[in-house]
């Protein structure tokens, strides 16, 4: 029983993935994990380190750029939804979870075309770039503040969850 964890580029994503991976593994011997990156976030050296496995995604961010920087993120879409889906191929997830950060966008699009259940985890009052466009097709939302929850509706579970990880 695999749990597909995507997200990164900064600590804010990483910590939250790799102590949501830990939780899943201790809470079975027939549990897996992977976790889904790019190449170019911290998650590069944290999750080798924390002893989990790591696949990465050609994608890069979209928010803040502009020119051709934003042109050459843009053209990397179709490269980051064409590795998401062989990630899913390769490893064949019950479950995805999205911590925001630039692999979650495509991963996370990935499994809902794919039909893989999937849940986003949003740990600020204001949800970020990548969330607040997976909040659209993700099936829940685990948010740490309650002034979120009016935003999705039905997939907050009508609650909030504990900011503690």
């Amino acid at each position: 029983m695999k749990l597909l964890i995507a997200g990164g580029g900064t600590g804010g994503h990483v910590f939250p993935a790799i102590a949501i991976a830990r939780e899943w593994l201790s809470r079975g011997s027939e549990r897996e994990v992977v976790l889904v990156g790019t190449q170019r976030g911290i998650e590069m050296k944290l999750v080798p380190q924390a002893g989990l496995p790591l696949e990465t995604l050609r994608i890069a961010g979209l928010k803040g750029k502009g020119g051709m920087t934003l042109v050459k993120n843009l053209a990397m879409l179709g490269s980051g939804l064409t590795d998401a889906l062989a990630v899913l191929r390769k490893h064949k997830p019950v479950a995805a979870f999205g911590v925001g950060g630039y692999a979650a966008g495509p991963m996370m699009l990935a499994t809902w075309l794919r039909g893989v259940p999937n849940m986003i985890f949003e740990p600020n009052a204001e949800p970020g770039f990548t969330n607040r466009v997976l909040a659209k097709i993700s099936k829940r939302i685990a948010t740490g503040y309650d002034v979120f929850c009016p935003r999705v509706g039905r997939k907050s579970g009508g609650h909030w969850l504990s900011s503690a990880y």
